[in-house]
């Protein structure tokens, strides 16, 4: 009987394996794309919702980086010579990770490394020649080297100026995933419209940019994400349905700025949640900032005002601390 079952376990195991490592594959070209246009802001809508939208901007000076720190997680942002990025966070697969890019003596560049403060095993990706951000998509086909943890991969990059094929292989050369990137362009800049991710039946992601190519919206068949922007890159009403809702802040919110651009309340109106017919959570945070001596914030605190006999009582939230380098 073993002998007879040992070939069907194998291939279970085997099949057990394989969706073990598709689990692991990401998109790279949205994270190249990420990369691309990190000096123009990270936020996106769809960040976590407790996340300053504002973390990494100041309101006045110039930085050459910024360490955001609260509870046990750390990010940064980082720019080398001649503004180069070479550390920013990004969300890949509706977790936060940091990035951070190697550059070699051309201005090439030469590695990768993805961290995940959630302890995910970091992941490391070697492009053998060197690629430079916005003229990378001129060299294809490109083979990237990956690894994570003690298991090897290869990712394969082709296409044309309207798309992007993507396919991920192990050491042994089996395919384990792929994605397709059809491509637009906006105020001159080029950026991923829909991402088609075959290893899900209904893998499909929308992307919507506004005419200055700000992200305003991205969805998929299990979540939905929309911002209004207010004064340049300002969320202002932001509607989120995660593929987790509620429990991750589904619902519509409005962000009230003051004059000098900072953030001082978050409102999510209540609503129907899924087909339980639950409601969202009352959302009421209020802010309050210590300022550095050029003005910028380098700590806020927020306030969540509770709904107690039908009254609104302040509850201490989270607390983000902002280390800010100058580059003048």
């Amino acid at each position: 009987m073993l002998v007879l079952l040992s070939p069907f376990l194998a291939l279970h195991a085997q099949e057990k394996e394989e969706r073990a490592f598709q689990a692991k594959t990401f998109p790279l070209a949205l994270v190249l794309e990420a990369a691309e246009y990190a000096n123009e802001g990270v936020w996106r809508p769809d960040w976590p919702l407790d996340f300053p939208p504002d973390a990494f901007k100041v309101q006045a000076g110039k930085i050459s980086g910024c360490t955001v720190e609260w509870e046990n997680f750390s990010l940064n942002f980082r720019l080398g010579s001649e503004d180069r990025v070479e550390e920013f966070p990004l969300m890949l697969n509706e977790t936060i990770a940091q990035a951070v890019l190697v550059y070699g003596d051309f201005g090439e560049i030469g590695e990768m490394v993805l961290t995940f403060p959630a302890g995910e095993d970091p992941w490391k990706l070697e492009f053998p020649n060197g690629i430079t951000l916005r003229k990378y998509r001129d060299s294809f086909p490109l083979i990237i080297r990956a690894s994570s943890g003690n298991n090897w991969f290869f990712i394969y990059l082709s296409g044309s100026v309207k798309e992007i094929v993507e396919t991920w292989y192990d050491e042994g050369g089996v395919p384990l995933g792929a994605y397709r990137y059809y491509l637009t362009e906006i105020y001159k800049n080029v950026k991923v419209r829909e991402i088609r991710d075959f290893a899900k039946p209904d893998g499909l992601t929308n992307y919507f940019y506004d005419s200055r190519g700000f992200l305003t919206e991205a969805s998929d068949p299990l979540s939905q994400y929309k911002v209004l922007f207010y004064r340049e890159d300002l969320p202002r009403y932001w509607e989120r349905d995660p593929s987790l809702s509620p429990a991750y802040g589904a619902g519509n919110f409005s962000l009230q700025w003051d004059s000098n651009d900072f953030l001082v309340r978050l409102r999510g109106e209540p609503e129907i949640a899924g087909s339980t017919g639950g409601i969202t959570p009352f959302v009421d945070y209020r802010y309050e900032y210590t300022l550095d001596e050029k003005g910028n914030w380098i700590e806020r605190r927020e306030t969540r005002m509770i709904r107690s006999l039908d009254l609104l009582v302040p509850s201490s939230g989270t607390i983000f601390r902002r280390t800010l380098e100058y580059s003048e």
